[in-house]
């Protein structure tokens, strides 16, 4: 018994593996700002680190911060703009506001992030939600190329920064291999 489980759960992981992966696997670089290095900048002015992932569905963030200052990430002014060239705002929460409106969402505060702190969020465009009667939210994320895994493209990202009071705002473009 041990061995045909053992043999189902192999078989499992290979078909399994090349579905889960297509997307992370298929080689997004970031091509700007100027001095990134496949999917990482260091910003040594404003002391931010920042790693990506393109998912299917989302561009994953990790910033770090590793100035003297706290740093505000403005969401509702940042956006994402996809291969079809519209830009969108961004979510980080896909929590409904009211229960009797499951499909309003959560205004997106800005995010503080104090000195040697990091946070991680998974970006969405919010064009790209859609009622779903099969999600416990009431609603799920569409693909960012709609569905087609053949797709090729860029995406841009611009994050709106509050740094010593003052707006700065970064341009993120992901190009595929």
């Amino acid at each position: 018994m041990r061995g045909r489980t053992l043999v189902f759960l192999l078989v499992l992981a290979f078909v399994i593996s090349p579905l889960s992966s297509a997307w992370a696997g298929r080689g997004w670089r970031l091509v700007s700002p100027a001095g990134a290095d496949r999917l990482a900048y260091d910003n040594a002015e404003l002391g931010l680190s920042f790693r990506f992932a393109v998912t299917e569905r989302a561009i994953e963030l990790n910033v770090v911060n590793r100035s003297a200052t706290e740093v505000g990430i403005l969401w509702q002014r940042s956006r994402i703009r996809g291969a079809n060239g519209r830009q969108d705002s961004i979510l980080t929460s896909l929590h409904p506001v009211k229960k009797r409106d499951a499909f309003s969402l959560k205004e997106e505060e800005p995010l503080i992030l104090p000195p040697g702190d990091s946070c991680f969020r998974s970006l969405v465009p919010a064009d790209n939600r859609i009622m779903s009667s099969l999600s416990v939210m009431g609603y799920e994320v569409k693909p960012l190329f709609g569905g087609n895994a053949s797709s090729r493209g860029t995406l841009s990202l611009f994050l709106y920064l509050q740094v010593n009071g003052a707006e700065r705002k970064l341009e993120f473009v992901f190009a595929q291999e």
